[in-house]
């Protein structure tokens, strides 16, 4: 059924395309009409078609009849149009349907009656056809429709002879458009041809010659030809046409002439000088016939143009056609008016295009970005500033080249084969993006965040492709630098929760270690060499310094000691280290000591520094089993503020101790745990792994740092960087005085631990000193009181209660300036002590306290 449809459509808009195209053509209208019949005629078709009974069938067969004698009578009035003198009145379409109308009628109340005892179905084909017999009446109008359209066609074709050879295909055009649907239609009856199961062919039949009558009326001239007398044209003509005789008379004139002249068409015979709009024109009449003059007459603006007439009876006459050009004259006007505004703004434009331009070019020259400008194919077609200085080439070296093979790539095949791939991937549509690395002009990597992207034109096809690059390099560095800070900052965190916890113990335990070992030696002094008691005591005191040292290790990662300012100078001490790292690494390790003439001094003690050589000697000694090379090179560094900012460290001058050796190596992992406390990968009982948290911990004291560079199988390379005393302005330090003994005296001793009391007052009394000893400062008080006067107060720094520095201040502030020598099993520089004050460290001998009393007391009298 889709075909009857479309039938349908192109009928409807046949219909509507004649009307609106030709509406001013006299066949247009009924032709028009005739197609919409035809279309209503395939409505009552496709409604028979349709329908499953033979009642349904019926009333649409009748409904039919009346779009079929209005086609044929359309037929006929498109035929009418094309008489030499058509009638307005339609005569003949008028009476075709007088006549026809009312058997029309009377067969559609027959069919919708029921009045057809004959009708049935016959099913031919996807659609049941209806059958039945005409009557006599309708089989009359039938012939006599068929009769009047074979007229229409035939009246058309003789019509067509009437006209030049040149103009008669529209015509018979028309005539086969007017007559083919129907004699088709017969033709299949004839046959007994079918279409959709139906013995009508309306619908195909329409369809098929429809377009031959629209062709006809839309493109023919034959039909357009319309008799139209010269005067009306004159007369309906937009210029003023006069007619005058030689001597200037007015013999005719057009409509808009006498709108000129201001007068009728009583003004025949009249000169045309008496009219005084033509005055101005007079002189250009009478020039005569010629070109076209152009004339002002008031505020307008006339085409004067005079040809000449000859009239039948031999008199000369002179027509003049007066064209108004006054608007077009202000249109002109207008124009030029429009044009010097247009260029005005186009100069403008332009200059705002060019300083647009000159912005951008700045803008993409002076980006700090890395930026270019590729084809579709990756050809180069320009590059900024910034992108070529990278390199370090010129825009001639890479315009118009691969952008894949340029310098920025050259160094990488990789990364120019990615490149090769993303513009076939940007050139698609897709952007593409990629971590790159470019080598700089001094060869050296940077890493680039680099992307391509497709730029399109206005119709959306790609034409070109941007490439960016954004230097990441400082980013990269300011991320791994902020990643190190953390672990340090973790590993700081572990040492002080160490350190805590170190602390905690040290103090108790250190208190302890010198009742023990200051015991122990006093007994061992009253026994002779090699007896078993004194070799038993040797035992005791031997263990006792390794408890201590142990101590001295957990405070010193827990920073809790200080490593000094310094200032000692690193060349000598390495000169001096030669012979101890000799005995201490064997005769399989060659061991290599460079110092540079620079080196200086570095601001740390001895001691830390001594430990921190040692602790590193020995491991790269367990390193290298089987022999192997230690080299241990000092030089001096400047740190900028990034270099010392990546390290926590203050920018200056550093003195650098470069510990290397050939042994097995550090792995990753290894190296990322290595100065943690107590991580070792020796076995039991080979380390404890404190050696190398010590080297961090004294390190960072000093502020210094020091960092670990190896591979498995590489060797191991440990970097020191100690601040330079150069930097910090430690002065060296001169030798201290002589001591010498001042004999005995007065010693009040204050410690809230009974046993180190006992010991020191044993010791000290052997020694010929006079004692009292006091467990806090309340008892300490309670002895001054009572008028005993001490050459010196012993007093422990830690204490409940009341600690020593609060003791001693409380004394000062009473006026008493005894000489005070503390002791501590916690020293960690955080005690309120004064900077001058003198501290002994737990545990300790009685030589060794007998030893610290005599600096104080001769530091007193030095400032008394």
């Amino acid at each position: 059924m889709l075909l009857p449809l479309l039938c349908l459509a192109l009928l409807v808009a046949l219909a509507i395309v004649i009307w609106g195209v030709r509406h001013d053509v006299r066949a247009a209208a009924p032709a028009a009409y005739m197609l919409l019949a035809q279309a209503a005629w395939v409505v009552c078709w496709i409604g028979e078609t349709l329908a499953g009974d033979v009642g349904t069938k019926l009333r649409w067969d009748g409904v039919a009849w009346i779009p079929t004698v209005l086609a044929m009578a359309g037929s006929l009035a498109v035929a009418e149009t094309q008489a030499a003198r058509p009638r307005r009145e339609r005569v003949g379409t008028i009476a075709l349907l007088a006549i026809t109308g009312p058997s029309a009628l009377w067969s559609l109340f027959e069919s919708w009656r029921g009045a057809r005892p004959d009708a049935h179905l016959e099913r031919i084909g996807p659609f049941s056809s209806l059958i039945y017999s005409f009557t006599w009446i309708e089989s009359a109008v039938a012939l006599f429709l068929l009769l009047v359209v074979a007229s229409s066609a035939g009246y058309v074709l003789l019509s067509a002879m009437r006209r030049p050879p040149g103009h008669r295909a529209e015509v018979v055009l028309l005539a086969v458009g007017l007559i083919g649907p129907y004699f088709l239609q017969d033709v299949a009856f004839v046959v007994d041809a079918r279409w959709l199961g139906q013995r009508d062919l309306a619908p195909l039949a329409f369809a098929l010659f429809a377009p031959l009558t629209a062709i006809a009326l839309l493109r023919g001239r034959t039909v357009e030809l319309m008799l139209v007398a010269r005067d009306q044209v004159v007369e309906e003509l937009s210029d003023a046409v006069l007619v005058v005789d030689s001597q200037n008379r007015l013999i005719d004139m057009n409509v808009q002439a006498r709108t000129l002249l201001g007068t009728s068409g009583a003004s025949v015979g009249r000169p045309l000088a008496d009219f005084p709009n033509v005055a101005p024109l007079m002189s250009a009449i009478d020039q005569g016939p010629g070109a076209t003059r152009q004339v002002s007459a008031g505020s307008r603006q006339l085409d004067v143009h005079v040809s000449s007439l000859r009239g039948s009876e031999g008199r000369d006459a002179k027509v003049v056609v007066l064209h108004d050009v006054t608007a077009l004259r202000d249109a002109n006007a207008a124009l030029s008016a429009a044009r010097d505004e247009l260029e005005q703004r186009v100069r403008e434009r332009t200059a705002e295009v060019f300083d647009r331009e000159r912005l951008l070019s700045a803008v993409f020259d002076n980006s700090v970005q890395y930026m270019g400008l590729l084809d579709r194919d990756g050809h180069v077609l320009t590059s900024n500033r910034a992108a070529l200085a990278l390199v370090g080439c010129t825009a001639d070296e890479v315009v118009g080249q691969p952008f894949w093979e340029t310098p920025w790539w050259r160094h990488d095949p990789a990364q120019a084969e990615q490149i090769r791939e993303g513009v076939r991937q940007a050139a698609g549509g897709e952007p593409f993006r990629m971590l790159a690395t470019h080598a700089d002009d001094k060869g050296a990597l940077r890493e680039v965040d680099f992307s391509l992207s497709p730029v399109r034109d206005a119709e959306g096809h790609v034409r070109w492709l941007t490439a960016e690059g954004r230097d990441l390099t400082r980013l990269r560095r300011g991320e791994r630098e902020r990643e190190e800070l953390q672990q340090q900052v973790m590993h700081l965190q572990r040492l002080e929760s160490i350190g805590r916890l170190a602390g905690s113990v040290a103090h108790d335990f250190n208190n302890y270690l010198t009742a023990i070992m200051g015991n122990a030696a006093l007994v061992r002094e009253g026994l002779p060499n090699g007896s078993p008691d004194a070799e038993a005591l040797d035992g005791v005191l031997h263990a006792a310094r390794s408890a201590a040292q142990v101590t001295r290790q957990l405070l010193a990662i827990g920073r809790r000691q200080s490593a000094g300012a310094g200032p000692v100078d690193i060349v000598a001490s390495l000169d001096r280290l030669h012979a101890l790292f000799g005995r201490l690494l064997g005769t399989d390790i060659q061991l290599d000591t460079r110092g540079a003439p620079d080196t200086g001094l570095a601001a740390i003690d001895p001691g830390p520094l001594e430990q921190v050589l040692v602790n590193l000697a020995i491991n790269a000694r367990d390193a290298m089993p089987d022999g192997g090379v230690l080299t241990i090179a000092s030089d001096s560094v400047v740190l900028d503020e990034l270099e010392a900012r990546a390290r926590a460290i203050s920018p200056g001058r550093y003195v650098r101790i470069t510990v290397s050796d050939t042994g097995q190596g550090i792995t990753d992992e290894v190296r990322a745990r290595i100065f943690e406390p107590f991580f070792t990968t020796k076995p039991a009982g080979k380390g404890t792994g404190l050696g190398l948290a010590i080297v961090y911990s004294v390190l960072r004291g000093a502020g210094g740092h020091v960092e670990v560079q190896s591979a498995q199988g590489t060797g191991a390379r440990f970097v020191l960087l100690l601040p330079s005393a150069s930097q910090t302005g430690v002065a060296p330090r001169t030798s201290a005085p002589a001591m010498r003994a001042l004999g005995t005296g007065r010693v009040l001793v204050v410690d809230d631990r009974e046993e180190v009391r006992r010991f020191v007052e044993r010791g000290l009394a052997d020694r010929g000193f006079e004692l009292r000893s006091a467990s806090g400062a309340r008892e300490a008080f309670d002895v001054l009181a009572s008028g005993w006067r001490p050459d010196l107060l012993l007093c422990d720094v830690r204490m409940p209660v009341t600690s020593g520095p609060a003791f001693v201040k409380a004394l000062r502030e009473r006026g008493d300036r005894v000489p005070v020598l503390y002791m501590s099993g916690q020293h960690d520089g955080n005690m309120g002590l004064a900077p001058n004050d003198t501290v002994l460290a737990k545990p300790f001998t009685i030589d060794a306290l007998v030893s610290a009393i005599d600096r104080v007391r001769v530091g007193s009298a030095q400032c008394g």
